[in-house]
């Protein structure tokens, strides 16, 4: 059963100045021996993959005269078997307007571990682009010398001034995931409604108010910090 936070738009308003960048409670580029050790799932035997730990984070911020939001996404993943391989190749859907504007994919990293001292970089001729109609693009790549029993890291961040298409987030999925967490900031001038479909319960579901955080020209709001 999945569990998913939909946020939908309401409210749109004028041009704005985020503040300070929030940090990421991780750190790419690092995999531990007992990850790699892993050799299969022993509360769901029959799981070909397993996420290790993901999280979702989504900012408001302002670059020049032009307001947009990022949503930086993280994911480490067990390939535990070769029926686990779907999941190592990763599709980001990127929204695109009929005017021409489209949101962007950037700060792709992606690196396969088969030992802690082992690892493969994705490269950038490695991603690639397809038209999937005059709504959206599909950014696709597939991690490099993957083998049973690999651990695959990636993070990507999608830039939008589409702020209708702020994305949920999904807590379960296909296969079992360990840690599964998202964050937004979103301040006052935009306002959204949450939902969270699924019977099971988080053990973290929180908002807290941070005054001040958001600026549109020389008017202050506060936001709403949702874990």
């Amino acid at each position: 059963m999945k569990k998913i936070i939909t946020l939908l738009i309401v409210l749109i308003s004028y041009h704005g100045q985020s503040q300070k960048q929030t940090t990421l409670p991780y750190e790419f580029g690092k995999v531990q021996p007992e990850e790699i050790q892993i050799r299969k799932f022993s509360k769901d035997t029959t799981a070909n993959a397993l996420v290790l730990y993901e999280h979702g984070n989504i900012e408001f911020k302002q670059s020049g005269s032009r307001n947009y939001f990022t949503n930086t996404v993280y994911r480490k993943i067990k390939i535990l078997n070769e029926k686990g391989y779907d999941h190592a190749t990763v599709k980001v859907f990127v929204y695109k307007s009929d005017s021409g504007d489209k949101e962007t994919i950037q700060n792709i990293k992606a690196v396969t571990y088969n030992s802690p001292n082992k690892k493969t970089i994705l490269t950038k001729e490695q991603i690639f682009t397809t038209s999937l109609d005059d709504k959206y693009d599909e950014v696709t790549f597939t991690f490099p010398n993957v083998k049973p029993g690999s651990v695959v890291e990636y993070q990507y961040e999608v830039k939008s001034e589409f702020f209708f298409n702020l994305v949920g987030w999904s807590f379960q999925s296909s296969i079992p995931k360990l840690h599964s967490e998202f964050h937004a900031v979103i301040p006052g001038f935009w306002i959204y409604n949450r939902h969270l479909n699924g019977s099971l319960r988080l053990s973290v579901n929180k908002a807290d108010l941070k005054s001040n955080c958001f600026e549109i020209r020389g008017a202050r709001a506060n936001c709403e910090d949702l874990t």
